[in-house]
Formats: C-alpha cells, sequence, structure tokens
C-alpha cells in the first residue's frame, strides 16, 4: 500500500520522534519481505541508517537502526557491500562498544550492541569470522584506546556467539583466550585491563564457548571477582586467572593455596552481594576439589562468616555456603564439632522450608553430615515442617528426619509425646496422606530407619508401620508399590523375633505374589525382596506354591539390580532349604532356566 515509500520520506526527513518506530518498521518489513531491501537501497538509506548511529541520537533510534542494517545485511547481498563501501564496518564496531563506552543502560543499550553486532557478522560471513578478525587485528592496533575499543567489540561478540554461530563456523575458545590473556602486560592502561576482563567475563559465560575450556567454572567466577576488586586483591586475583589459565592446574595451587583462601574469605564480609556469591561459589569449588581446602577454610576462621551467609546471603550464596559446611562436615569429625557449635542448624533449617529445590536437598544432605546425635529440638521443629504447608515436597524434611531418627535412643523413639516418637508417629501417619508423592517419600524414609535399626524392627512402631504399609500395596500408583514394599522388607528382617508382625504380614503374601510378577520391573523386585524377607517366616514358607515363586525370582536374576538380584536368590534358597526336592519341583526350576541365572 506504498508504505515503504512513505517510511523511506520519515527517514529522509529526520523526525527524531518518528525515527525509532520509522526504522522498526522497516527492520520487520525486511525481514517479512526481502524485496522491500531493494526500494531501501535505491532511497540510498544505507547511509542515513549508518549515520543513526551515532552518539549524537536517542538510544531508542540508534538501537533501532542497527536492527535496520541487520535485517538488510541479511536479507540482501547487495545491501552487505552497499554497508561495507559506506564505512560501515568501523561504525557498526563503534556501535557495538558504544553502551560501556558511554555507560548506557537498559534494554535500547543492550539491543543496539546485539543488532550491531548480527549486522557486522552478516556481512562477514558469521560470528566466528569476527571473532577471529577482531582477535587478528589486537596486534596491529596502535594505541590503548583503539586496542580497548577492539576488545570492546570482541566482548559484544563473545556474548552473541550461539549455536547458529557455532553450526555455521565454530570458533576455537582456546585460541580467543590465549588471544585475550596476551593482553595482560606490565604496566597495563586501566581501560584496556577493563575491557580485557570483559571479554574474558564474556568468554566464559558463555555456555557454548566455556564448555570446551578446562576450570571455566572457575575461570567464570575469577573474572567475576576481578571486575569487583580493587588494588592488591585484584591483582592477586589476575595472577591467580593467568596460573590457571596457563598451567592448566587446578585452583588451589592457582589461589597459592591457604593465602587465596585468606583472600576469599575477607571478601565474604563487607562486600557487595555479587561479590559475596563469587567468593562463597571460589570457596565451594575448593572444597569440592580439594581435602585441604577444608582444614584452610577452618583455619582461617570461615565457619562463622559461612553460617551468616546461610542466614543472610542470596539463594545462591545460601545454598553454595551450605554445600561447603557439609563438605567440611564430612572431612573430619572435629570440623563438624566447629560447623555444629556456630549455631549453622537453624539457617539450615529456614533453608530446608524455604530454599528452591536444589537449596532443600543441599539443606537435607548438610543436616544429615553434621547431626551425629539426638537433637530434640530440631527433631521437633522437621516434624513441625511435615505437618505445615511449606515446604510443599516433604521429600528432604523426610529426608534429614530419617538421618536423625536412625540415632535416637531407643527408649526415646518409644516414650509417648518425646520429640522423636512424634516423628516417627507422624511419618506413619503420612503413609495415609492425599499427596501420592508424600505417600511414598514417607515409605520410603521409613525403610531406611527400619532398615537400620533392629531394635526398632521388634517393637510395636514396626507392627503400625507395616500396616500402614501393607494398606498401599493395592494402589495404582507404581512409586508407593515400589516404597511400600521396600518398607515391608526392611520390617519383615525381623519377623522371627516379632510375633505381632508375622502374624500379620502373612495377611500380605497373596498381594506380594502378586506383585513379584508385575510386569514393572522395578515393583516387581522390591515386592519379590518384601517376600524373600517374608519366607524367613516358618509358616509362610510352608504355605507358599513354590512355583508362583521360582518364575518370578528367576525373572529378577536374569533383569534384576544386584540387591533385587541378591534377595531374589535368598528367596529361592528359603523355600528350597524347607522342601523336599521332588521331580515336580525340579521340573519347575528347570523350565525357569534358574540354575543358569544363578550360575551367571
Amino acid at each position: 500500500a506504498g508504505g515503504v515509500d512513505v517510511l523511506v520520506k520519515l527517514l529522509a526527513s529526520g523526525q527524531s520522534s518518528t525515527l525509532s518506530n520509522v526504522c522498526f518498521l522497516l527492520a520487520c518489513m525486511m525481514m517479512e519481505d526481502a524485496s522491500v531491501c531493494s526500494s531501501v537501497l535505491t532511497a540510498d538509506i544505507t547511509k542515513q541508517l549508518l549515520k543513526l548511529l551515532g552518539s549524537g541520537n536517542e538510544a531508542p533510534v540508534r538501537a533501532e537502526a542497527a536492527a535496520a542494517l541487520k535485517s538488510l545485511s541479511a536479507q540482501s547481498k547487495e545491501a552487505k557491500r552497499e554497508i561495507a563501501n559506506s564505512n560501515g564496518i568501523p561504525v557498526l564496531i563503534n556501535a557495538t562498544i558504544a553502551p560501556s563506552k558511554e555507560f548506557m543502560q537498559g534494554e535500547y543499550a543492550q539491543a543496539l550492541q546485539e543488532n550491531a553486532m548480527c549486522a557486522l557478522a552478516n556481512i562477514s560471513g558469521g560470528l566466528s569470522y569476527v571473532i577471529s578478525s577482531l582477535g587478528q587485528s589486537l596486534e596491529s592496533c596502535s594505541s590503548p584506546a583503539q586496542t580497548a575499543d577492539t576488545l570492546g567489540a570482541l566482548a559484544s561478540a563473545l556474548m552473541i556467539y550461539d549455536g547458529k554461530a557455532e553450526t555455521t563456523r565454530a570458533s576455537d575458545p582456546l585460541v580467543v583466550e590465549q588471544t585475550l590473556l596476551k593482553q595482560f602486560k606490565p604496566r597495563l592502561p586501566f581501560l584496556v585491563q577493563e575491557r580485557t576482563i570483559e571479554a574474558l567475563a564474556s568468554l566464559y559465560g558463555n555456555s557454548i564457548l566455556s564448555i570446551k575450556l578446562s576450570n571455566s567454572d572457575a575461570k567464570r567466577l575469577l573474572v567475576g571477582l576481578i571486575t569487583m576488586a580493587v588494588n592488591e586483591v585484584q591483582d592477586e586475583l589476575v595472577k591467580a586467572l593467568l596460573m590457571l589459565c596457563n598451567q592448566e592446574g587446578s585452583l588451589w595451587p592457582a589461589l597459592q593455596g591457604r593465602e587465596g583462601i585468606q583472600m576469599l574469605i575477607s571478601l565474604l564480609g563487607l562486600s557487595s552481594e555479587q561479590q559475596q556469591e563469587c567468593a562463597v561459589a571460589l570457596l565451594c569449588l575448593l572444597s569440592n576439589e580439594n581435602d585441604e581446602s577444608k582444614w584452610a577454610i577452618t583455619a582461617a576462621g570461615g565457619i562463622p562468616p559461612l553460617v551468616q551467609i546461610l542466614e543472610t546471603g542470596s539463594a545462591k550464596a545460601r545454598e553454595d555456603s551450605a554445600t561447603i559446611l557439609r563438605n567440611l562436615c564430612n572431612h573430619s569429625e572435629d570440623i563438624r564439632a566447629c560447623v555444629e557449635s556456630a549455631d549453622a542448624v537453624p539457617a539450615l533449617l529456614w533453608l530446608l522450608k524455604n530454599g528452591s529445590a536444589n537449596g532443600k536437598e543441599i539443606a537435607a544432605k548438610t543436616l544429615n553430615h553434621l547431626i551425629h546425635k539426638s537433637d530434640t529440638a530440631t527433631i521437633s521443629q522437621l516434624t513441625a515442617l511435615l505437618t505445615s504447608d511449606l515446604p510443599e515436597s516433604k521429600i528432604y524434611v523426610l529426608d534429614a528426619l530419617k538421618s536423625m531418627l536412625s540415632v535416637v535412643p531407643f527408649n526415646d523413639m518409644l516414650r509417648d509425646g518425646s520429640a522423636s516418637n512424634d516423628a516417627i508417629e507422624t511419618m506413619i501417619k503420612l503413609m495415609s496422606s492425599a499427596k501420592e508423592e508424600t505417600q511414598a517419600n514417607s515409605a520410603s524414609a521409613l525403610a531406611a530407619i527400619f532398615q537400620i535399626r533392629k531394635d526398632l524392627r521388634e517393637s510395636a512402631l514396626a507392627l503400625k508401620t507395616l500396616l500402614s504399609a501393607i494398606k498401599l500395596l493395592n494402589v495404582d500408583s507404581e512409586k508407593i508399590l515400589v516404597e511400600s514394599c521396600r518398607c515391608l522388607a526392611a520390617i519383615l528382617l525381623s519377623i522371627k523375633e516379632n510375633r505381632d508382625v508375622a502374624i500379620s504380614a502373612r495377611e500380605a503374601l497373596p498381594t506380594l505374589v502378586s506383585l513379584a510378577n508385575s510386569s514393572v520391573l522395578e515393583v516387581a523386585e522390591q515386592g519379590m525382596c518384601a517376600l524373600a524377607n517374608l519366607i524367613l517366616d516358618s509358616e509362610v514358607s510352608e504355605k507358599v506354591i513354590v512355583e508362583d515363586i521360582i518364575l518370578s525370582a528367576t525373572r529378577i536374576l536374569r533383569e534384576g539390580t544386584v540387591s533385587g538380584k541378591t534377595l531374589a536368590a535368598a528367596a529361592i534358597a528359603r523355600l528350597l532349604s524347607r522342601r523336599r526336592i521332588d521331580t515336580a519341583l525340579t521340573d519347575s526350576v528347570n523350565r525357569a532356566g534358574t540354575v543358569l541365572a544363578l550360575v551367571s
């Protein structure tokens, strides 16, 4: 409808209030219909668009002009030549570095940078060509200002390098890294150092490129800290980065061991949230990969600030802090006692209730490593979480309770009104919850407790749990069936010692035989595990029809997990030990291929 001509006239008239919208519409139209490009080229608009990229124009105008050039260069070969011949390449390079050079902020600054870089990539044959040519041109830069500008453009290119650029022509991140590291020269001008670090941050922050570099997480965090640190600390961090890049060692020697730990711990206190996050994440990497670092963190007074971060830090810093504390507790009983005395438990309970799924899991695991004795207050708080609305999933609360109830004194567990008795009674009630996930996870946690504790298997609590687990054997959920069978198998380990359990468990025999024949292997395996322990009861082993079990046990011997195979073999052994081996039994075993399955 003649809209292109109208837009071209509006662009030529230069009314600043309409320019950004005009450029936006032209960009959209060129991407929709390549023939629009010829109209734009005929009207000699290219130079006008390049002119609009200059600093004298408003940010929205510059960003949309870059978008128009991006569309034009993507759709027309002739346009690429036209832009290049109009001195467009240096203008586009300047546009990509304008946001950092002019301290521009916001969405238009980012759009200007990305659109200009994409136009540059279209003209040059892809982002990889832009990256390599910018890297090569660093060697021929005649002034620090020119070097800084080139580095800024390189940072922009590395930031938007994506899967499409990778498939067009892949860049070698190792070459890029070494090119950038060469810029760290003695008495480096501040602007050049700042832009070099900016480019390295883009390299290590790019998920496609960084995956090909060793220690990329540690390098990314070091660069993040370098951008925020000052004076001697910044110099030490740059040295660590260079050593990590050039010697391909680990983070511990690069940071000079204990000296680096002390420096990182000093950054945990009076620092920005972002700086704190980077420092904690580096300590987390160190505590994951190096045992010496765990003693160094403790000796440098790192436990109190880590507990403080656990209470007041950002979500990411809390999670990393909890991971470090778990690593410390797991390493030494002495360190574990230090963490316990630093009052970390309340902060871990907060994370268990309010954290992300990852944070809850870390908190539960840390509590498991931290608490090695009965702690009434913590058990009460965990039980309260089980009956509250938060967290929605009780899996990690149950995991932490399971760990604690495994070490509570037997008399405390049985005493009405005690924290541990309330906790296990609540877990048993949750097997009747309306939520499938809670039912399954409760059964799983109770299974783990009864597996460990023979004393509880012989108590009235075992019977109460068994009756709740038997009720779950008729549901449709595979997960509930698996976990309820697992719970039964644990309790039935002491079937000979607990007469009440034996009497009630006999009623579950037909259901367990049926589950052991389930088409779902995991259900069949756990059903067989429960059955194997049920057969420990002499009355059951005499009543059961051997052929019903031989076939399903043989299948598990062939296809099951190691623990499943072990209990399937046990089921067969326990059955045969109480039977006279007659022809019918031998035929049944031979038809099923049981002997071959056992030999293998």
